[in-house]
């Protein structure tokens, strides 16, 4: 059986909908898996696009939590180039699968970050990895 989660966007005002559970979810949370295939590693894609205006997407692939020593927690998180803390993306548990998250260039206060060279990291058990993203206004 396929195993599908869709989640609907609504413009303009980047609210998401989770079209399962019928629950509306901010942009900054608004995840979800669509594929049913089990990833054989961890990986980060770079987010697109990059450079950025309004938002841009990264993706993620979580492989089956038996390959980390610890549960399939899951944390993505956003830095500023001089590795200030600046938003938080994802952080729960999650089951194996292909990710994506929206980001809208706020940090975790809702304001609107300035534009630069921002890093995101995403972590799971004790492996993690890092790409750059560049927000233009």
């Amino acid at each position: 059986m396929d195993y599908y989660e869709w989640i609907l966007e609504t413009w303009p005002s980047r609210s998401w909908f989770d079209l399962n559970w019928g629950k509306k979810i901010t942009t900054k949370q608004a995840e979800y898996c669509y594929s049913n295939q089990i990833p054989q590693a961890l990986s980060l894609s770079q987010n697109y696009p990059n450079p950025f205006n309004n938002s841009t997407v990264i993706t993620y692939e979580l492989p089956d939590k038996n390959s980390f020593a610890g549960e399939n927690h899951v944390t993505l998180k956003i830095y500023s180039i001089i590795g200030e803390h600046i938003s938080t993306l994802v952080d729960n548990n999650q089951k194996p699968g292909i990710y994506s998250v929206s980001w809208n260039g706020s940090n975790n206060s809702g304001e609107l970050v300035s534009s630069g060279i921002y890093f995101y990291k995403i972590r799971i058990g004790d492996k993690t990895l890092t790409k750059k993203l560049l927000l233009i206004k």
